[in-house]
């Protein structure tokens, strides 16, 4: 895509615009990039040849539609393509401006990835003009921050291939506490609630105000320029793809469904004069009409990657086909104006071909009858030629192409029974023991716990934790006894990991009982400050007993209730008798030392009452936790675990324990490594005077009077008597001289005569 031209007046006044590759001279590998703090680049992929594995056809109305069409051959005759090369960069001090994201270097250079798409807007760049100089005295942002999002991410394919799928590259890292991402002015809401979707944790997310932020360090994509929605690469897509359709995990490919654009307002304010009958038409085959732009994020890849075919106007709405599964087709209702306008390289109307093609689609291009208007005025100076589209779809045409289509998927079901060759289409299934090590449906589990320095037997558990909260999706969840907090901060944890709408509910007294034993308030105090600190938004503490809080919550409202209080077997049944009305009808509870027999511990007793009457799962490890299936409507990950067969709960009870073994040592070595961090400081000044004394010794042995009186110790070193009545004379000589004779001489008469009364 071209630059506009930009007069005389205005590329006076722009900055050097210097690449990523440039700006981060040193090459890097990308753990070092995702991991380290060294300024340089790395490649995040891209740069190879994309060929198609589907069908592609294109339709035309009539006769009149000759030229129109020859224009699209040519422009579709190589129908491979090269994906868009990425590479990301790690920088040093540098401002970013918010009305566009433009970055500036230290010496007013701009990275020119992150100029390009704002000199769309701002041909000359002015509105860095005295930029660095008004914010020199801000306080710059000391973490790292992901710079991902350019000026028109409000468009929705550019949201999702330059930055979801740059996003989700870097997921692992965010999520590690190690990289934040900044979400400028101009990014949309609900391109933020796609990012908690993606999994992207809420105080990872940094949302400045102002006209420039102040940054330390920044990781910035070449992404950024806007080229991976034109050109994207089938890795990347179809890896943020897997990981989005583990969350939402969505049903089988039956859906037919077809984008209206009835009450949408896009970026063309394009339209279809006889949607009405359009969408008559497919309602009549067996479609169902969606408008994605008011529909939630999930939904949208839900819907996706259930269609089996998918139609829909030529827009950004087919955005969402990152998430189609291979062997769905796409019919694509492409203005006759849109053939040709642009004259860009690469050339938008190639999108779609290029979309399909890395996802493993079939296309199928209706040509439609439009006329195009300028919406913006003459004068307008913005730089973007914004253009009203209205377009008239030849129903009986897309009849044809329907007919063929639903004749392909007829063909395509017989030959799967009959087993015939299906190289050219991806395989759903992971086929690899690496692939299924890959999963991201196992990033949970080895999710490092942000919990640490604290002793607890609860270490063992926290990757179930992890699992359970986004396998059951709860819409609350209340831990009865939080102590130390390792276990609520796990749920508070994988409730923002996950993106799921959950409310977290810590109760505890904080003073301690006949197992933990009493202690002061330091323990509360530790654990409000790490809520507060990391988990305010979604999270309730009440300081009160067990029974105190019952009236806090309504019955039916709680999906999983974990007990963890005194472990006697009276006081685990009165608390899950007392709370069971509470919990929903998907409720799960666990019960903490469930196979902890010792003293007067008594869960397990419990355990085995109630694991007779509801479905259960008993973990042994770190002293047992009990999993109950309480709720007619419980999650059926959850159910799936409680009836898991003999072979099954070996391996889950391994699987799980060996993981859990992992942070519990971690968490022994952590508490070590304090205690000896503190011995050492305890220690500091007693090693600081001997340090001094070793160095005060060693100034007088350096010292000249030192060494002139050596020959006289050696002689004393011969003639020990003669040494000491020289010690002596030498004392006399010294106490006479500094008036200290008579207090010696009277101290030791004093103590002569002491020693004879005894």
């Amino acid at each position: 895509m071209n630059l506009p031209d930009a007069g005389s007046e205005a590329l006076a006044t722009l900055p050097p615009l210097i690449p990523i590759r440039e700006a981060a001279p040193d090459s890097l590998t990308l753990a070092e990039l995702l991991w380290g703090h060294a300024p340089g680049h790395a490649s995040l992929g891209g740069g190879n040849v994309v060929r198609r594995a589907a069908r592609v056809a294109l339709h035309g109305p009539g006769e009149e539609a000759d030229t129109r069409l020859a224009t699209l051959a040519a422009l579709f005759a190589d129908p491979s393509y090269t994906s868009e090369p990425v590479v990301a960069g790690r920088l040093k001090d540098v401002t970013i401006e918010l009305t566009y994201g433009v970055t500036l270097l230290r010496d007013g250079a701009a990275v020119e990835e992150s100029a390009f798409v704002a000199r769309l807007l701002d041909p000359g760049l002015s509105v860095l003009g005295g930029l660095q100089d008004r914010v020199a005295g801000d306080a710059a942002f000391g973490a790292p921050l992901l710079h991902a999002f350019h000026r028109s991410v409000g468009a929705y394919g550019h949201f999702v291939f330059d930055a979801l799928v740059t996003l989700e590259a870097f997921l692992p890292t965010i999520r590690q506490g190690r990289l934040y991402v900044l979400v400028p002015p101009y990014v949309p809401r609900w391109a933020v609630a796609a990012m908690g979707t993606l999994g992207i944790p809420q105080q990872a997310v940094h949302m400045p105000d102002g006209e420039a932020i102040r940054c330390t360090e920044i990781v910035i994509p070449s992404s950024i320029r806007s080229w991976t929605s034109f050109r994207p690469d089938p890795a990347r897509c179809r890896s943020l793809r897997d990981h989005l359709l583990a969350r939402v995990e969505p049903g089988a490919m039956r859906r037919r469904i077809y984008l209206s654009r009835a009450n949408q307002t896009s970026y063309s304010q394009r339209t279809i004069v006889n949607e009405a009958e359009l969408a008559a038409m497919l309602a009549e085959r067996g479609f169902e009409s969606l408008e994605p732009g008011n529909m939630p994020f999930p939904d949208q890849v839900r819907a996706f990657a259930e269609a089996q075919v998918i139609v829909g106007a030529h827009g950004s709405a087919f955005g969402n086909l990152v998430f189609a599964r291979p062997g769905a087709t796409v019919i694509d209702l492409m203005p006759a104006d849109w053939i040709g306008y642009w004259a860009a390289d690469p050339p938008p109307e190639r999108w779609l071909l290029n979309v399909t093609s890395a996802m493993g689609l079939a296309y199928e291009l209706v040509m439609c009858r439009s006329r195009m208007e300028r919406v913006l005025p003459e004068d307008d100076t913005s730089g973007l030629q914004k253009m009203g589209m209205e377009s008239e779809v030849d129903l009986g045409l897309l009849r044809q192409v329907l007919d063929g289509v639903e004749e392909s998927q007829r063909a395509l079901a017989r030959s799967r029974r009959e087993g015939s060759d299906m190289a050219n289409v991806e395989p759903i299934r992971m086929t690899t023991a690496l692939d299924a090590f890959c999963d991201p449906r196992l990033e949970p589990i080895f999710r490092l716990p942000d919990r640490r320095g604290t002793n607890s037997a609860w270490w063992g558990h926290v990757p179930f934790a992890a699992w359970l909260v986004g396998a059951a999706r709860p819409r609350s969840i209340v831990e009865l006894g939080s102590f130390a907090g390792v276990s609520y901060f796990a749920f508070c944890q994988a409730v923002i990991a996950e993106g799921v709408d959950c409310r977290c509910h810590a109760v505890d007294t904080w003073q301690g009982d006949a197992h933990a034993g009493q202690y002061d308030d330091s323990i509360h105090d530790d654990f409000k400050r790490h809520h507060d600190a990391n988990y305010a938004a979604i999270s309730t503490m009440h300081r009160c007993t067990f029974d105190e809080a019952l009236a806090r919550f309504p019955n039916g409202s709680v999906d999983i209730l974990h007990i963890d209080g005194l472990h006697t077997y009276e006081a685990v049944r009165h608390d899950f008798e007392s709370w069971l009305p509470k919990l929903s009808d998907r409720g799960v509870v666990l019960f903490h030392d469930a196979n902890e027999r010792m003293a007067d511990f008594g869960v397990w007793r419990f355990w085995e009452e109630v694991s007779a009457r509801w479905p259960g799962f008993l973990f042994l490890h770190s002293h047992g936790l009990g999993v109950l299936c309480v709720g007619a409507q419980a999650p059926e990950a959850v159910r799936a675990l409680c009836g898991a067969d003999p072979e099954r709960i070996h391996l889950l009870r391994e699987r799980f324990g060996t993981i859990g073994d992992r942070w519990y040592a971690q968490a022994q070595w952590d508490v070590t490594r304090q205690a000896l961090e503190a011995h050492r400081a305890a220690l500091a000044p007693e090693r600081a005077a001997r340090v001094a004394a070793e160095q005060r010794a060693e100034a007088i042995e350096r010292s000249t009077s030192w060494r002139l009186t050596a020959p006289l110790r050696s002689l004393g070193n011969c003639f020990p008597s003669a040494a000491r009545l020289g010690r002596r004379g030498a004392k006399l000589l010294w106490w006479t001289f500094t008036l200290q004779l008579p207090a010696r001489l009277a101290k030791r008469r004093a103590a002569r005569s002491s020693n004879t009364r005894v």
